[in-house]
C-alpha cells in the first residue's frame, strides 16, 4: 500500500484524512501506547478552512520511530487516516531547529540513461560564471567541450583542431569573431544565447553536421551554410527574415518563429525529414517542402495554395492561419493520401466539388467567410466549421455520416442531421429550437456544447454517455433528465428556467454544476466529491456534514456570482483525467466596488489549487485595509498558503492569476504567477496589457536558474516541471514561489479582462482571443466560445477562462 518509512530522523509526523471534529485528545487516544506526544497543530488555511491535517510532534526522535514502525503505511481507524513524515522533519519542536525540506536531485540532460557520463576527452566547466572561454585549459586530448549556462559573453582568437563538438547553451554569447576556428567540429549547440549574426561556417565549422542556435536574436543565416554538409538546423525563435541556399545533406529544419519571408532554393531532397517553418511572413509555399508528407504553414502570409511544390503523397497539410482565398480543385482529386486539411483562419468563400470524392478525414474551414460546403466525404470523422455564416449543414452531412466531432461554434445554424457516432458537439451561439436527435454509445465519454441557442422546454433524450461536458446553459429549458448527470462531468445550467431538486443521489459523481439564474435546488447534504458548484443563492451544509468529512471542507467551493452579462467563466477538463484547475470569483468581496478573480492551475494533484480558490478570499478579506497595497496584502496570503502546504506534506503545486477589479477607481490589480495568463483587451481589440508567462523559455527564468546552479533537463526547471514559478511544488528544485505584481490603470476604450489557465493558450495566441471575441456579445459568450474554442485548437489539458466585461 505505501512504502516502507525510511526512519529518518524526525520527531514530527502528519496525519491527514481527520475529520473536524476530532480533538487533541481523540488523536492522543489513538495513540495511546506512547506517552511521549509533545504537541499536536490542528492545520487550517485561514480561520475556517480546515484541512483535515494535523502533525504531531513527539518529545525525542526515538517515540517518533516507536510510532512510525508501528502504523506507517497502515490505515488508521474507520475514518482510514494516513500518518508520514513531515516533509520538514522537526517544525514545531521545542527542542530542534525545524530543518530543509529534502527537495529531488536536479536532473540535468546527462542524467538521461541513454547518455553515457563525461569521460577523459571531455572538458567540462558548467555552471561555473565563466565569463570568458578558457582556452588555456583545454589540451589536444580533449575532443568535446561543454560550458553550458556560465556567462560568456563573447568568443575570440580560439582555435582547436581537435574539437568535434561544443556546447555552449545558456550563456550570453552576443558575438563570434571571424578569428574562431572549429574546423573539424560536428555538432555545435549555441541555443540560448544573445547572438545577432550567424558564425561564418567556412571559417567556424565547415565540416558541421548538427547546428542549434534556437532562442537567440538571430537576423540571419550565413550563406556559407550551402557549402557544409550539415544535416541538424534548428534556429528557431529568432528574428531571421531569409534563408539562403541550402544544401541537399540537410534531415531536419527547424525555423518556426521567426521573420522569414523567403527561404532560398533547395534541390529536391529526399533526405529532408523535417521542416518546421509555422509562425513566419512566408508569402508563398516554399519548394523544400516538395517531399514531406506532413506540412505545417500554418501563420504566415501565403495568398495562394500553389499545389506544385507539395509532395503527391501527402499526408497532411496545415495552412492555418494565412491570407489564402481559393482552394484549388486538384488538392482533393490529385492527392490520395491527404487525410487531414486545416484551412481555418484564412479568407476561403467556396470549396471545390472534388472534396466529396476525397478521402480526408479531418477538415478544418473555421474562422472563413464561407456559408456553404459541398456534401462532405465517406471518410469524414472530424469537420471544424466554427466563426462562419453557416445556416443549414444538414444539406451537406446526410443522416448516415460518420461524423464523430463537429465544431460549428458561433454560426446561424438552425436544424441539424443525425449524428450516429457523435463524440464531440460543439454548436454554441447559434439559432437551435430544440435538442439534435443523437446517439451515443454507453462506452463514449463525450462533451456537448449547446449554450447560447434558443431550445425550449423538456429535453427528452435517451442519449446516456459519460459527458465530460455538458453546456446547456442561456436556452429556454424548463427541464433535464437526471440520466445526464454523469460520472466527472461539468454541467452548466445557468439561464435556464429550469424548476427542480438535486439529491445527492443524483449530484454526488459529477465534477462540477452551474446552477446560476435557474430554480434548480441543491439538497442540503451533497456529497464531498463535488469539485465546484456556482449559484447565485447560498447553500448550506448541515453541521454534521461538515464534522465528518474527512477533506477539506467543500462548503467553501460554492461560489456566488451575480450573473448580468459582465462576467462570464468556463472550463472543461478536457483530455485529463481529473480536473486540477480551480477559479475564484468574488464580487463585491472588499466593497460595493471591488471584485476578486482568480485562475488556479493544479498539476501533482488538485489539493494547491482547491486551496487557493476555497481559502485566499476569506484569508485577503480578513487582511484587506483600504489603506494598504492590495498587491502586498496578495502576496502576504500566497506566502501563508505556501507555507500550509508545506506544514501538512502536500506535493502539489498550482500557477496562478489572481486578479483585483476596482470599479471605483478604474483599475486592475494582478499577481502572477506561472503561466496562467492575464489579458486586457480594448475596444479595436489590441492587447493592452498582457502577462508573461514564466517559463524556461523567458530569459529572466532562465538566468535565475542559471544564478542557482539548477540544472534543466530538457529545459524543464530542476528537469521536472515545464514552468518556473509556482505555489507549493515543495519537492522540486529551483521553483521561485514568489509572485510578480502587476497594476494597471483602466481608461474607457478598454473593454475585456481575460484570465485563463495554460490550457487556454496552449495552442491559441493571443491575438486568436481577440479573433474570439469580435464575434462576442457578451462575456458569458466570450468565456464559453474561448474554451471551446481551445479545445478545438488541441488543448490536451485542463481548460479554465473567466472573461469579465470593463466597459461601463
Amino acid at each position: 500500500m505505501f512504502s516502507e518509512p525510511s526512519l529518518t530522523p524526525s520527531t514530527s509526523l502528519v496525519l491527514s484524512n481527520i475529520p473536524r471534529y476530532f480533538d487533541e485528545n481523540t488523536i492522543r487516544e489513538m495513540f495511546k501506547e506512547t506517552t511521549g506526544i509533545d504537541k499536536i497543530i490542528f492545520h487550517y488555511f485561514g480561520e475556517n478552512l480546515f484541512l483535515n491535517t494535523a502533525t504531531i510532534v513527539f518529545k525525542t526522535q526515538e517515540e517518533c520511530k516507536k510510532i512510525t514502525s508501528k502504523y506507517f503505511g497502515k490505515f488508521i481507524g474507520e475514518q482510514k487516516s494516513i500518518l508520514k513524515y513531515s516533509l520538514i522533519p522537526f517544525i514545531f519542536s521545542s527542542f530542534e531547529k525545524p530543518g530543509e525540506i529534502n527537495i529531488r536531485k536536479p536532473l540535468d540532460d546527462l542524467d538521461v540513461p541513454t547518455v553515457d557520463e563525461y569521460g577523459d576527452e571531455v572538458f567540462s566547466s558548467e555552471w561555473n560564471e565563466l565569463i570568458e572561454f578558457p582556452s588555456e585549459k583545454i589540451t589536444k586530448k580533449h575532443l568535446q567541450i561543454c560550458l553550458r549556462f556560465n556567462l560568456i559573453q563573447t568568443l575570440s582568437n580560439i582555435s582547436f583542431d581537435n574539437i568535434t563538438y561544443l556546447n555552449l547553451k545558456g550563456n550570453d554569447i552576443y558575438a563570434i569573431d571571424k578569428n574562431v576556428h572549429f574546423p573539424n567540429l560536428n555538432e555545435c549547440d549555441l541555443s540560448f544565447n544573445k547572438l545577432i549574426n550567424c558564425p561564418d561556417f567556412s571559417s567556424f565549422s565547415p565540416k558541421i553536421k548538427i547546428f542549434h542556435v534556437n532562442n537567440n536574436n538571430l537576423e540571419n543565416i550565413h550563406q556559407a551554410i550551402i557549402s557544409t554538409s550539415i544535416k541538424e538546423l534548428n534556429a528557431n525563435d529568432n528574428k531571421i527574415d531569409k534563408i539562403p541556399d541550402l544544401p541537399e545533406t540537410l534531415t531536419s529544419l527547424v525555423l518556426n518563429n521567426n521573420q522569414i519571408e523567403i527561404i532560398g532554393l533547395m534541390k529536391m531532397n529526399k533526405k529532408l525529414e523535417k521542416i518546421v517553418i509555422d509562425n513566419n511572413k512566408l508569402k508563398e509555399i516554399p519548394n523544400i517542402i516538395n517531399t514531406q508528407k506532413h506540412v505545417n504553414l500554418s501563420f504566415n502570409s501565403i495568398m495562394e495554395l500553389n499545389i506544385n511544390f507539395l509532395d503527391r503523397n501527402i499526408n497532411s497539410l496545415i495552412l492555418l492561419g494565412n491570407q489564402i482565398k481559393t482552394v484549388p480543385s486538384q488538392l482533393f482529386s490529385e492527392f490520395p493520401n491527404l487525410t487531414y486539411l486545416n484551412l481555418s483562419n484564412n479568407l476561403i468563400h467556396e470549396i471545390p466539388s472534388t472534396f466529396t470524392t476525397s478521402k480526408l478525414v479531418t477538415f478544418n474551414i473555421s474562422f472563413n467567410p464561407i456559408s456553404q460546403l459541398p456534401k462532405i466525404p465517406q471518410s469524414l470523422t472530424e469537420l471544424f466549421i466554427s466563426f462562419c455564416d453557416f445556416k443549414d449543414i444538414s444539406c451537406f452531412i446526410p443522416d448516415d455520416n460518420q461524423i464523430e466531432k463537429l465544431y460549428a461554434n458561433n454560426n446561424k445554424i438552425e436544424k441539424l442531421p443525425l449524428f450516429p457516432f457523435i463524440e464531440v458537439l460543439f454548436l454554441s451561439s447559434n439559432k437551435l429550437k430544440k435538442m439534435p436527435g443523437l446517439t451515443i454509445p454507453n462506452r463514449i465519454t463525450a462533451s456537448l456544447d449547446l449554450s447560447n441557442n434558443m431550445i425550449e422546454g423538456e429535453i427528452n433524450t435517451q442519449i446516456t454517455p459519460n459527458f465530460k461536458l455538458l453546456d446547456l446553459s442561456n436556452n429556454k429549458i424548463t427541464k433535464v433528465p437526471i440520466s445526464l448527470f454523469t460520472r466527472k462531468s461539468h454541467i452548466k445550467l445557468d439561464e435556464n428556467p429550469i424548476d427542480m431538486t438535486l439529491s445527492n443521489n443524483i449530484i454526488q459523481f459529477i465534477d462540477s454544476i452551474d446552477i446560476t439564474h435557474t430554480n434548480i435546488k441543491i439538497a442540503e447534504d451533497y456529497s464531498e466529491s463535488i469539485r465546484e458548484i456556482a449559484s447565485d443563492m447560498s447553500i448550506q451544509f448541515s453541521e454534521n456534514t461538515i464534522n465528518n468529512r474527512i477533506s477539506p471542507n467543500t462548503s467553501n467551493l460554492v461560489f456566488q456570482y451575480s450573473q448580468d452579462h459582465k462576467i462570464g467563466y468556463a472550463e472543461m477538463i478536457g483530455e485529463r483525467n481529473d480536473m486540477e484547475d480551480a477559479i475564484i470569483i468574488k464580487q463585491r468581496l472588499f466593497g460595493p466596488n471591488i471584485d476578486l478573480f482568480g485562475v488556479f492551475d493544479g498539476h501533482n494533484g488538485r489539493n494547491a489549487a482547491r486551496f487557493a480558490a476555497y481559502g485566499l478570499p476569506s484569508i485577503l478579506f480578513e487582511k484587506f485595509n483600504s489603506n494598504k497595497n492590495i498587491n502586498e496584502i496578495c502576496l502576504s496570503a500566497i506566502s501563508q498558503l505556501n507555507d500550509t502546504l508545506a506544514f501538512i506534506n502536500d506535493k502539489s503545486g498550482c500557477t496562478l492569476e489572481l486578479v483585483v477589479l476596482d470599479k471605483e477607481k478604474h483599475t486592475v490589480d494582478v499577481t502572477h504567477l506561472g503561466d496562467c495568463r492575464v489579458l486586457i483587451i480594448t475596444k479595436g481589440f489590441s492587447i493592452k496589457f498582457a502577462t508573461e508567462d514564466d517559463r524556461l523559455e523567458n530569459r529572466c527564468e532562465m538566468e535565475r536558474l542559471r544564478s542557482q546552479k539548477i540544472p534543466c533537463r530538457r529545459m524543464k526547471t530542476g528537469g521536472f516541471l515545464g514552468v518556473a514559478a509556482s505555489i507549493g511544488d515543495h519537492l522540486y528544485p529551483g521553483i521561485r514561489r514568489s509572485p510578480i505584481t502587476h497594476h494597471v490603470e483602466l481608461n474607457y476604450m478598454d473593454k475585456w479582462l481575460i484570465i485563463g489557465c495554460d490550457g487556454v493558450f496552449e495552442d491559441v495566441n493571443n491575438n486568436d482571443i481577440c479573433s474570439v471575441l469580435k464575434t462576442c456579445e457578451t462575456a458569458s459568450q466570450a468565456a464559453i466560445l474561448l474554451r471551446d474554442f481551445a479545445y478545438e485548437r488541441g488543448s490536451s489539458d485542463n481548460i479554465s477562462v473567466i472573461v469579465v466585461d470593463l466597459e461601463n
